[in-house]
């Protein structure tokens, strides 16, 4: 009777082992995930910031594109639907409105959104060109 009993306390000894293996395998296995999916997150924030600044300097790059179509032609009439340019590996609509303020002053209204990956950026430009000695100056540039 006295063997019985030591076999079955041996054999207890082997399942409380295999539980304790078990439950702290379980604990560094979730550690194990969590670390991943920090890791994950915190890696996709740093592509979220680069993004959104590869966003504004595309939309920088749209305002840009308009002034240089005013500096080559300063009663330059734009199209009235927005025109799509590529900046890099990026996109960037550009919709443009001119407005007349006397008869020596236009005004171009400039809004241009640059797209990078999941960011979208839309950035207004101002600009004011006097029709007698053709300067171009800058009102605004802002985000919207």
């Amino acid at each position: 009777m006295r063997n019985f009993i030591l076999k079955i306390q041996q054999s207890m000894r082997g399942i409380v082992s295999i539980t304790t293996v078990m439950i702290i395998g379980t604990v560094i296995m979730e550690t194990a995930l969590v670390g991943l999916v920090v890791a994950y997150l915190v890696g996709e924030q740093g592509m979220g910031v680069r993004a959104s600044y590869s966003a504004i300097a595309a939309a920088e790059s749209g305002v840009s594109d308009v002034f240089l179509h005013i500096a080559r032609n300063k009663d330059w009439v734009p199209s009235i639907s927005p025109y799509t340019i590529t900046v890099g590996n990026f996109l960037v609509d550009v919709a443009v409105a001119k407005a007349p303020i006397d008869s020596r002053f236009n005004q171009y209204t400039v809004i241009a959104t640059g797209r990078a990956l999941t960011k979208k950026v839309q950035i207004q430009g101002i600009f004011v060109v006097d029709g007698y000695t053709g300067s171009i100056n800058q009102q605004s540039l802002t985000e919207l």
